[in-house]
């Protein structure tokens, strides 16, 4: 009967009438009744012993009975109506305790008709009404539940049933807190309680408990419903399960900590040599970043020096900072610092011509040779580093001599400075130059002359004075080596 009802337009409902042997004068004073256009019939009339056909109304009367009982037709009728030839109480009694919905005489008066018209139309457009809405939240994906006033369960959906595990017998009238788990202070309950009995709508995260157990992550909106014509309220909750979504951040969140622990560990340098002192410090503005800083012994008295900034604060500049990192292992003391930056630059290119992401890095490669004292670099589009000698503290600015990596085929040369003078180098990314000022070369200048002004624990005094508590518009990279 349901299905019946809900394939049907309200609005171009037609009343289906069904007569069980009913008299053919009956008949005909009911086809001659007027009834309101909006009030559609169609009659049918059974005078076989055949069971009726599905309908809305059934008029039967003690024929009825020879083949059927009340039963054999009840979940297909809307309406059962007994016609009377005289007043029989027993029986009147009797017929309502069959379930007989209205009995009328034989000799009805028109009213009576339409008035049961009226009643049954009624009744099922409500029905059909219900039948669409119910069908409609049974649908949806979305998790619905609808309390009243007091937080008492009156309905879940399907969404709700395969959701939770429970049964709809199992929440109906119960409260909501039979999925409640301890993953919530109660100050998140107070607050959402204070928010819609205030009339307000309550949008925020829950994490609930299945009949089994099991976790339920879900995005939830809470509305409280005024129904004014019974001046009663009752709210409304429309949730998402997120669980995949939760799934798919949980493991993200393990591969960002194991990438970044990676980072961190081939950032890390044993290199001991009291002729130097190596320190530095590396912070990303996110979870990952894309700075890199290693210096690694290539022979008795050689060393390399590299800081790598590729863009992007995300997975794939770790793992494109990872690559670099595997060539960086790859290249020994007998190799030209040109051959290792072009081997990083191809790498570079040839990722970005595949046209699906697209990788760039600025960078700084040094290297020191404490034998012949020289120091080798190539610059490719990085800012400059900085070298201070020994005697009068001058400046030498170690200055970008090529493009950045990954944009063009090129071939890298590295420029050489006499090392015997020099007390100290200093290398750096563009995150420290964001603290400084928003204007590069303002920026510049003063990172310039705050090291010229302290030189002495300079790595402790940064820290303390630009880095610690403050917010990193990017990763930030700065490293120095003292000469001794």
């Amino acid at each position: 009967m349901i299905e019946h009802y809900n394939n049907l337009m309200t609005k171009d409902y037609q009343l289906k009438i069904v007569f069980y042997k009913i008299p053919k004068d009956f008949i005909r004073r009911f086809n001659n009744i007027s009834f309101d256009d909006a009030l559609k019939v169609k009659i049918i009339e059974v005078n076989s012993s055949k069971l009726p056909k599905v309908g809305d109304i059934i008029f039967v009367d003690l024929n009825f009975f020879e083949y059927f009982s009340i039963d054999d037709i009840r979940d297909n009728y809307k309406y059962i109506t007994f016609i009377a030839h005289k007043f029989n109480s027993d029986l009147f009694k009797s017929l309502y305790n069959m379930g007989i919905d209205n009995i009328i005489y034989n000799d009805f008066i028109d009213a009576e008709i339409r008035r049961i018209y009226s009643y049954v139309h009624t009744n099922i457009k409500s029905q059909i009404q219900n039948n669409m809405f119910n069908e409609i939240l049974d649908k949806t994906t979305n998790v619905i539940v609808i309390t009243d006033n007091d937080g008492n369960i009156e309905y879940v959906n399907k969404s709700f049933i395969e959701s939770s595990g429970y049964t709809y017998d199992e929440v109906i009238g119960e409260n909501p807190r039979v999925i409640k788990s301890d993953q919530h202070p109660d100050q998140i309950y107070e607050d959402l309680w204070e928010t819609i009995n205030n009339n307000q709508t309550w949008e925020g995260d829950f994490i609930n408990l299945s009949k089994n157990g099991d976790l339920i992550y879900e995005e939830a909106i809470i509305t409280p419903i005024i129904i004014e014509n019974e001046n009663k309220k009752k709210f409304i909750k429309i949730s998402n399960n997120i669980n995949k979504q939760k799934f798919l951040e949980n493991k993200a969140k393990i591969n960002i900590s194991l990438a970044k622990n990676i980072m961190e560990k081939i950032c890390e340098s044993k290199v001991l040599d009291n002729r130097m002192h190596y320190d530095f410090i590396l912070k990303y503005s996110q979870e990952l970043g894309g700075d890199f800083v290693r210096l690694d012994k290539m022979s008795d008295n050689k060393y390399l020096l590299s800081l790598v900034d590729v863009t992007g604060h995300d997975l794939s500049s770790a793992l494109i900072v990872m690559s670099i990192y595997s060539i960086l292992l790859q290249h020994d003391s007998n190799q030209r610092l040109s051959t290792l930056v072009n081997q990083i630059n191809k790498f570079l290119y040839n990722f970005n011509a595949r046209g699906d992401h697209f990788k760039y890095a600025t960078g700084i490669f040094i290297e020191i040779d404490l034998e012949s004292m020289s120091l080798k670099y190539i610059n490719a589009g990085h800012p400059s580093g900085l070298c201070f000698s020994k005697d009068k503290g001058e400046e030498i600015l170690l200055s970008h001599n090529s493009s950045m990596l990954g944009v063009i085929e090129n071939d890298y040369e590295p420029d050489t400075i006499e090392l015997s003078n020099i007390s100290s180098l200093i290398v750096y990314s563009d995150g420290i130059l964001d603290l400084m000022s928003r204007d590069y070369d303002v920026a510049e200048l003063k990172l310039k002359t705050y090291l010229r002004e302290n030189k002495i624990n300079t790595l402790e005094k940064l820290q303390n004075e630009f880095i610690n508590h403050q917010y990193l518009p990017d990763d930030l990279t700065f490293v120095k080596l003292n000469f001794k």
